[in-house]
């Protein structure tokens, strides 16, 4: 061990950080609320409610957690307020009812004191899914009620009577139990970074500082991992990695070891700087809120397999086997044979056509093509086969796109077309007609025919093309025979793809989108070219091609397609308890496949389909139960019963149905229903007898059966263990497919792991962590904790090929309270300037409170204390358009409007990127609405709109919205030039530290004193130090401004910046068309740095002549920096040509123009090309609006309009109507320092904001201070 690695700074200082939320604390009482939400989030709320609440807490807690384990993971979840944002959302329900009386009721929608037989008779449904329902009924009552109160049993048992005397639904509600006292989360980071002070960005002009080292850093990021991997504890590993900046230098003279490099090199993850964190065998997010549910429902489900009585040891195995084989699963279902007897006509043939004859015909070129490249080779490597309904638009459209893009890509390209079948006799016989007589016929055809013409106009056209063509349609066979292939696999809708008989999950709005089928249909050839070439590293593959892959004789295939079925998730599919035998069944020995069969008086045609799978699947140990519901029509089942029972009497299985028919009514089925190994299928589903395979098949493999028998040598037991399992994994809210085992152990070397064993484990740890991130040293963290719970953690270490790029300058720590007291205690040492920022979960809006410091230039020898608040939590959501049952793609522009009650909170717009949107809101019930115009005249929400934002990391909100009938063709984006701006001149700005704060007040003064209309600043409250908002207050009183305070977050799928000032340059230019009220039509941006001369309402009238934005292009009359003016050669001069590079420093932004020309998802879509490249997007606000110019006009305003001494000559000066501090790459000068020289009026403007913020006025002192002013 390296002695020296603990020998940390005595020089520092300690930061003592608390983030409050913005709603109450807890008290004795409303712990208690949380443990019952607890226990409701693994389906243990009635036992809950059985104990005494009134016990004293620290008595309570010491009786009601069945192991050390869960008491610790329950104090976890108080001490880091898990379930307090819940509270608060109970809490804004009971206040939204304004009730007079405690507890109360709402019977059938009608509030109550008393539980009323009168309201019990006019039965309403009221319950929602956040309720906690103790009775099922068919009206309902909600109950608030006290838990804790020592008449709560008896009241429980009253209500409970009530509702089952009246048959209603009973749903309890917690009262707000809270104190009005500060709450503190647990749970974020804290990070420190070390600020290169080459420009001074504080207010102190005179203040010198210590320039930041510079360490050696050859194979540094290996050299961590040794040290890492020579300490004993996740603790020492956490604390070394939390204090790196410390230790760098004695690091970097350590001697590599050659083992560990050896494996680093080795290793697969090395090159992509990635974090994984597996909690048996499920990959978690690193954030304790998103760790605390996994292992809730991991406890419960070990608990379940032991009192099974299934060994300690033998139970944790089987969880991780069960987990790994459930994200595994695949619901994918296996290739399908496409011969000739499917009736698909080829379209072409790379191998014999004319048109491909110049087309290399050489395999090599095929395989030893560069990557995923796709030469033009003339061989049927890719059969491609369309089926789609004519009946459907959709079809049409993708039929004329492909037959354009065979012209280009290497696609052996058929059709399966169903639907009306006069019109696919035509199209079919016609097809196959037109390519004998000529290859160029079928694409003239396909291009002049249209969705909707009828049989007669088809044959028409048809024989315009091809005068000689003799088509006898009277024999033809082809429709028929893809109408029957379509009903025997199971293949339904508008548009299915098969290529190499794999069914592909495409968006179907890819295939009709001329701009997205490209990309789309080369994705999947380029991963079926991986496929094609195992095939011939194996040596299987063998010519003819087509017929090759049409046969698929080398691989597993089915004949049916049930997606009803098999293309399910875990996440969705129904559950029920583990059943008892039926009276009437067939019980095989080694049975892996448990079938429950119900059956109702209508269900005739699902007992024919499983009589048939009875007697085909004979051979295979698969047992049955069968239930009947309906007692009168018993014997048209005679059939059945015979086969199960052929000796029982008439009295017997009567008998046995009674009882059957009391197990369908406990789980509340009242129609054909089929159970397979504890899942839900409806009767309905089943088609033929190949569907119990299909379910048979999907179960089985879902959980990985025979290995649960394997494991417990014990074929009776295996349904109720596989719904116990089944059952946990429900229970994890991002339940996610893995393509591969995320972390096997092959790529866990002994070299660079580390191993820290429990003795009798119940959770199984395993991580893979990238030293140099924040999330590494998160991950530390978890894994710490974990371990004090009992946890076995296996820790692999990878670090980053480029050491210039480890964050040898940063100080992190990531915090889990262990007390209701705790804090984020935060180490840095004293004698550098830092940047200090909360790392929080992406759902959360916070903003520092309380603090004297400049956090943005943190520079101080005293411990400080520093209070953050979580303002709101954020929705984030995805919005999809659908068409016919179908996703397209994604309405992006569609304006949306967040609703509390009949109040609107927020608005914002979707965008293109994944249909994204975002709102900010405190815990509480809301609705998404469409907004008035264009988006609720084409639009209606068909599913999302309720919101319940009760989780303290959010819920995603899902939502899709479709056109009106009539209204398909209407675009949502509109290109007109819209003249409307408002009246109000509104002004965005942004700062971070106190010298930009200074000098953005100063701006805003300079702006008031010559603009005469009625001015509004927006300003963006991410980045302002806690006292700002106060001053901003004043300042507005004082000069007559109005200010509103922005916030956006930062979308977790945009690539993330990491240096703060590369944060502020995105926020100035990536979100536009979100950041504002949607009811702005125009904003001017001004810098913080800037003084304005003149009356902005010019810049506000300006014509921008139909483009977005407008900027101020670049002077270059200085003659001392024309060599920093990198705009004039190399890169830029060669991709502008003849356009200006514009400074950022003051623009327009035509919001309308700017949203309907949906310029945001531009910029957003070029920054994400561009911004993983380390030479890209230098200055990041600048940069990309000028590089995008050919995609997105700006319009350049007048010179005069910016000046700034770094870049223009003097003598331009005189005509500057607004003047910028340009940081001068010459002569490096203070903020301050430039402002006096080059501004004379600066100093006035600096002495009146003083002045202003100094003095208290009373409203009559005020108008004179004003007047003064």
């Amino acid at each position: 061990m390296f002695n020296w690695l603990f020998t940390v700074s005595t020089l520092k200082t300690a930061l003592d950080i608390y983030l409050g939320t913005s709603w109450k604390g807890y008290t004795e009482k409303s712990l208690k609320q949380e443990i019952c939400e607890y226990f409701s989030d693994i389906g243990e709320l009635s036992n809950f409610l059985e104990y005494d609440l009134t016990l004293p807490f620290d008595t309570f807690i010491e009786i009601l957690p069945k192991t050390q384990v869960e008491k610790q993971v329950i104090l976890a979840s108080l001490y880091n307020r898990e379930y307090s944002a819940r509270l608060e959302f109970y809490g804004t329900l009971e206040q939204n009812e304004k009730s007079t009386c405690k507890p109360f009721y709402i019977i059938n929608n009608v509030h109550s004191c008393s539980l009323s037989s009168e309201l019990a008779s006019s039965k309403v449904s009221l319950t929602s899914e956040f309720d906690h329902i103790i009775h099922y009924g068919v009206g309902s009552l909600i109950a608030y009620v006290d838990i804790t109160d020592s008449n709560f049993h008896d009241l429980n048992k009253q209500i409970l009577k009530f509702c089952i005397e009246n048959d209603l639904t009973y749903a309890l509600r917690h009262l707000d139990l809270r104190a009005k006292t500060e709450d503190y989360l647990g749970g974020y980071g804290a990070e420190a970074n070390m600020k290169n002070m080459e420009y001074n960005p504080t207010e102190d002009v005179n203040a010198t500082y210590i320039p930041l080292p510079k360490w050696e850093t050859e194979e540094l990021s290996y050299k961590i991992v040794e040290c890492a991997m020579s300490l004993n504890t996740i603790t020492d590993i956490k604390t070394f990695l939390e204090n790196l900046p410390e230790n760098i230098e004695k690091i970097s003279e350590i001697t590599l070891s050659s083992s560990i490099s050896r494996e680093l090199d080795k290793s697969m993850y090395s090159s992509q700087s990635i974090n994984i964190l597996l909690i048996n065998n499920h990959i978690v997010k690193a954030n304790i809120f998103d760790i605390l549910p996994v292992i809730r429902a991991e406890l419960k489900s070990y608990q379940s397999l032991l009192s099974l009585k299934i060994p300690q040891e033998k139970a944790l195995k089987l969880k991780n086997d069960a987990n790994l084989n459930l994200h595994l699963y695949q619901n994918r279902p296996k290739p399908i044979k496409t011969s000739v007897s499917t009736g698909r006509v080829y379209l072409n043939d790379l191998e014999k056509d004319d048109k491909y004859a110049f087309w290399s015909k050489s395999y090599e070129e095929f395989f030893f093509a560069y990557g995923n490249e796709l030469l033009p080779i003339g061989l049927n490597f890719f059969n491609l086969i369309l089926i789609c309904d004519v009946n459907f638009d959709m079809c049409w459209k993708t039929l004329k796109n492909f037959v354009e893009l065979i012209e280009v890509y290497p696609i052996h390209f058929g059709v399966i077309l169903v639907g009306d079948l006069q019109i696919t006799s035509v199209l079919m016989e016609g097809l196959k007609s037109l390519r004998k007589a000529d290859e160029d016929f079928v694409a003239e055809f396909v291009e002049r025919i249209e969705y909707g013409m009828n049989p007669e106009e088809l044959t028409k056209i048809l024989n315009e093309v091809c005068i000689d063509c003799d088509i006898d349609f009277e024999y033809s066979t082809a429709g028929k025979r893809c109408e029957e292939f379509c009903e025997t696999v199971g293949l339904c809708g508008p548009v299915q793809l098969l290529l190499n008989g794999k069914l592909l999950s495409i968006d179907p709005s890819h295939l009709i989108d001329e701009s997205s089928i490209e990309e789309t249909i080369f994705y999947e050839l380029s991963s079926e070219k991986r496929n094609i070439l195992n095939l011939a590293m194996k040596g299987i593959l063998n010519p003819p091609l087509d017929t090759f892959f049409e046969k698929l004789t080398f691989m597993n295939t089915t004949d049916r397609v049930n997606a009803e079925i098999s293309s399910i998730g875990t996440k969705d599919i129904n559950l029920t308890p583990f059943l008892p035998r039926s009276p009437l069944n067939i019980i095989k020995p080694k049975s892996l496949g448990f079938f429950h069969i119900f059956l109702t008086k209508n269900d005739t045609k699902l007992a024919s389909i499983f009589l048939d799978a009875l007697e085909r699947y004979s051979h295979i140990a698969l047992s049955y139960n069968i239930y009947f519901y309906d007692m009168e029509n018993i014997k048209q089942y005679n059939d059945i019963i015979s086969k199960v029972c052929p000796k029982c009497s008439e009295n017997e299985v009567y008998d046995m149905a009674l009882k059957s028919q009391d197990q369908m009514k406990k789980l509340g089925l009242t129609k054909g229903t089929v159970i397979v190994n504890g899942r839900v299928i409806d009767g309905d589903h089943f088609k033929n007898y190949r569907d119990f395979m299909i379910a048979y098949e999907c179960e089985t493999a879902r959980i990985g059966t025979q290995s649960i028998a394997d494991n417990l040598d014990d074929y009776d037991r295996i349904e109720e263990v596989s719904y116990a399992l089944l059952k946990s994994s429900r229970m994890i809210k991002d339940f996610d497919i893995y393509r591969y085992h995320p972390l096997p152990q092959m790529m866990q070397p002994k070299a660079i792991t580390k191993v820290f064993k429990d003795e009798n484990p119940m959770l199984e740890v395993s991580a893979l962590i990238n030293l140099a991130s924040k999330e590494g040293i998160t991950m530390l963290a978890l894994c710490e904790w974990m371990k004090s719970l009992g946890a076995s953690v296996t820790i692999t270490f990878q670090s980053l090929f480029n050491s210039a790029k480890f964050p040898v300058y940063r100080y992190y720590k990531y915090f889990i309270k262990k007390s209701f007291e705790d804090s984020l205690v935060f180490h840095v040492e004293s004698k550098w300037t830092y940047s200090l920022s909360l790392d929080i979960h992406s759902s959360w809006m916070v903003r520092p409170v309380k603090s004297s410091l400049d956090l943005d230039n943190l520079n101080s020898p005293d411990n400080q204390i520093i209070h953050y608040k979580l303002k709101n939590l954020l929705i984030q959501g995805h919005c999809a358009q659908t068409y016919r049952g179908f996703d397209m793609e994604p309405p992006n522009g569609l304006q949306l409007i967040l609703k509390n009650s009949s109040t609107i909170v927020a608005d914002t717009i979707v965008m293109k990127n994944l249909g994204y949107f975002q709102f900010q809101a405190k815990p509480g019930t809301y609705l998404i609405d469409l907004a008035g115009g264009r988006s609720e005249e084409l639009f209606q929400i068909s599913k999302g709109q309720k919101i319940n934002l009760m989780d303290i990391v959010g819920d995603p909100a899902l939502m899709a919205v479709s056109k009106y009938s009539g209204m398909e063709n209407e675009e949502l984006l509109e290109t007109g030039v819209y003249s409307n701006i408002g009246d109000v001149i509104n002004i965005f700005s942004l700062a971070s530290g106190k010298l930009y704060e200074r000098l953005i007040k100063i701006m805003i003064s300079s702006v008031m004193k010559f603009t005469k209309e009625k001015v509004k600043f927006w300003l963006l409250e991410d980045f302002f130090s806690p006292g700002f908002t106060d001053d901003i207050d004043k300042l507005a009183k004082a000069l007559g401004f109005d200010y509103e305070l922005l916030s956006y977050k930062w979308p977790s799928w945009l690539y993330a910046q990491t240096e703060k000032q590369r944060i502020i340059w995105g926020y100035k230019i990536l979100f536009l068309d979100v950041l504002f009220p949607l009811k702005l039509g125009r904003v001017i941006y001004i810098d913080a740095d800037q003084v304005v001369r003149t009356d902005v309402k010019e810049l506000w009238d300006m014509d921008l002549e139909g483009a977005p934005y407008a900027y101020t292009p670049f002077c270059d009359s200085n003659p001392l920096t024309q060599k920093f003016m990198f705009w004039k050669t190399g890169y830029w001069k060669n991709h502008l040509k003849d356009l200006p590079y514009h400074i950022s420093a003051l623009y327009i932004i035509d919001l309308n123009r700017f949203r309907d020309l949906g310029a945001g998802d531009i910029l957003r879509y070029f920054y994400e090309s561009l911004a993983q490249s380390p030479d890209s997007l230098s200055n990041l606000d600048q940069d990309l609006p000028n590089f995008t110019q050919t995609h997105l006009k700006i319009y350049s305003l007048p010179q005069e309009w910016l000046w700034c001494p770094s870049w223009c000559s003097e003598e331009s000066k005189e005509q500057a109507k607004s003047i910028d501090l340009c940081n001068n790459p010459l002569t490096r000068e203070h903020k301050i320092e430039a402002a006096k020289k080059y501004i004379p009026e600066w100093n006035d403007y600096d002495l009146q904001v003083k002045k202003i913020l100094q003095v208290e006025k009373t409203a009559e002192d005020r108008k004179d201070f004003n007047k003064e002013l």
